[in-house]
């Protein structure tokens, strides 16, 4: 599939920053999308995988702590 290339898509939507419970984020575009737009592990706008959970371990304590 290549590198994903951001065709600007996100631009046109207000999506508010949210947490990976409720949202997935792409980091290629830098735009947060709600599970239920996300139909699969990719983004609607460039293609790139989508990350499902925080990278840093603060975050990751937390989340984990919340999904249990």
């Amino acid at each position: 599939m290549g590198i994903g290339r951001c065709k600007g898509i996100c631009e046109s939507h207000s999506i508010p920053k949210s947490k990976y419970h409720t949202h997935v984020y792409c980091r290629s575009c830098e735009w947060w999308i709600k599970h239920e737009d996300c139909e699969n592990i990719r983004c609607p706008c460039c293609g790139s995988l989508v990350s499902t959970r925080p990278r840093n371990s603060k975050a990751k304590i937390k989340y984990r702590m919340l999904a249990k």
